[in-house]
């Protein structure tokens, strides 16, 4: 839900109508809060030529973290016409995390819902248990089972991390988006 009210840039679909109906009624107070919480939504996503970065904010206990979600932009449909050799155009999303004893994780995902295939490459920080891997594939290859897919499964530990933007490059927020 945070992921679509990041790119629609409208809170209500992230928490429904009922809650922003309330919060709407509170008054004063119901008024700022969603407004800062618009601001939230519209001020996570960052994109560049090819990607869109959706920073998703994740109550960990005490504090808030926040999970970075970048979805590989699509060819428009004049490219995808102008294609003769029918090139399949699928998925692409990557997602990272810091987990407390485990450290960071990216997941990097493509998908072609026609094939029915799905691939993932899990990278990793640090080293990570021979049960937990093992386990992470069982999981994997009996997921993509039950929903009749097909795909591969890869774990590199100390790989290198995908960047999608660079750290020091400033983003400008405008009525279209976010422009880089």
């Amino acid at each position: 839900g945070f992921i679509k009210a990041s790119q629609t840039q409208k809170p209500i679909s992230w928490l429904g109508e009922e809650v922003i109906t309330k919060l709407e009624s509170i008054g004063t107070e119901g008024k700022e809060v969603l407004s800062r919480l618009s601001e939230l939504v519209s001020s996570s996503v960052k994109e560049n030529n090819s990607w869109r970065m959706i920073e998703v904010p994740f109550l960990n206990g005490d504090s808030v973290n926040k999970i970075k979600v970048a979805i590989k932009k699509n060819k428009d449909e004049e490219e995808k016409k102008q294609n003769p050799n029918g090139y399949k155009y699928g998925t692409r999303f990557v997602v990272e995390t810091n987990f407390t004893k485990l450290g960071i994780f990216q997941f990097d995902g493509f998908s072609l819902e026609g094939d029915r295939r799905f691939d993932l490459i899990i990278r990793t920080s640090n080293s990570i248990p021979n049960d937990l891997g093992v386990e992470i594939v069982s999981l994997f290859k009996n997921y993509l089972s039950n929903v009749d897919y097909i795909g591969n499964i890869n774990i590199n530990v100390k790989d290198n991390f995908i960047k999608f933007l660079p750290e020091n490059e400033v983003t400008q927020n405008m009525s279209e988006g976010v422009f880089i």
